[in-house]
């Protein structure tokens, strides 16, 4: 798979699966929490998201006048990224579409589940996100 397919991919699963789990908080899982905690819970997604929105951002906007490139990454590298995020995103929304129940039976529960799996996604994504991802002084050699 292309490298910049591959990062595209993440990146809309990333961006794009935070944006919809917002609008589930807002729509659906704060019917059922006082307004404090839905703070709380809304406050659990914000910092991953916003610096994987960033991260994903800043590089769409730096490569915007660039062909797409022709590096290639190794399968399993890219079924991995996939898989992983995925995995992660699927994880944040059963906890908001099965709340009040089981694991998350109140809203301090959902913000500690959804906090927890942040920042499983933040470590074990980190160095996908880093390679996808590049900042500017990795990107290139040169400084953008």
């Amino acid at each position: 798979m292309r490298q910049d397919v591959l990062r595209n991919a993440v990146g809309a699963i990333i961006v794009l699966g935070h944006l919809g789990l917002l609008v589930v908080v807002v729509a659906y899982v704060s019917r059922a929490l006082e307004p404090e905690q839905q703070t709380r819970v809304l406050l659990s997604l914000g910092p991953v998201a916003a610096t994987y929105f960033v991260a994903v951002i800043k590089t769409s906007i730096r490569e915007r006048y660039n062909p797409p490139n022709k590096i290639r990454v190794r399968r399993d590298f890219a079924v991995y990224a996939i898989a992983v995020v995925t995995f992660f995103m699927s994880a944040l929304y059963y906890f908001c579409l099965r709340f009040p129940s089981g694991l998350t039976a109140d809203g301090e529960s959902l913000s500690q589940w959804i906090s927890g799996t942040e920042v499983a996604l933040g470590g074990t994504l980190g160095l996908i996100v880093d390679a996808l991802f590049p900042g500017p002084a990795e990107y290139r050699g040169t400084v953008v």
